[in-house]
Formats: C-alpha cells, sequence, structure tokens
C-alpha cells in the first residue's frame, strides 16, 4: 500500500469512532498521525489498518491450533 495520507475525517471514517474518540486516541498516541504545520492532523492508512489488526482476538479452532502447537513442542 503506498504511504496515502488522509485527514482525520477520513481516518475516523476508517476507524468507526467519533471526531472526539479520534482526538482521544491521537492524544494517548494509540497510532501515529502526522502535524506537519501544527494544527491539523494527517494519517497514514497503512498504519490505521496497523491498529485494527492489532485488536485481532483469536477463534476457538485458531486457539486450538496453538494450543496443539505448543503440546506438540513440549513432547
Amino acid at each position: 500500500m503506498e504511504n496515502q495520507f488522509i485527514t482525520i475525517e477520513e481516518a475516523r471514517k476508517i476507524l468507526g469512532i467519533s471526531r472526539a474518540q479520534m482526538y482521544n486516541y491521537t492524544h494517548r498516541k494509540l497510532f501515529p498521525y502526522y502535524r506537519p504545520t501544527g494544527r491539523k492532523l494527517y494519517f497514514k492508512k497503512e498504519d490505521l489498518y496497523a491498529f485494527i489488526e492489532k485488536g485481532h482476538v483469536a477463534s476457538v479452532c485458531e486457539t486450538e491450533q496453538m494450543a496443539n502447537e505448543i503440546a506438540r513442542r513440549k513432547s
């Protein structure tokens, strides 16, 4: 994916959150952002998608596979 910069409005639509929540996330530095002029915020889509992927919750099948792999290694 190309380094495409997007505005806060486009970013919050990708994440499905409010403008206030978006500012809360940037304040807490949960993902990178850019502020070249000291005012307007910009984001890279790839950074937002990486943030979303961090919230991956393993399915029962994935958890069982991991448990089986660990058990095999210990044998």
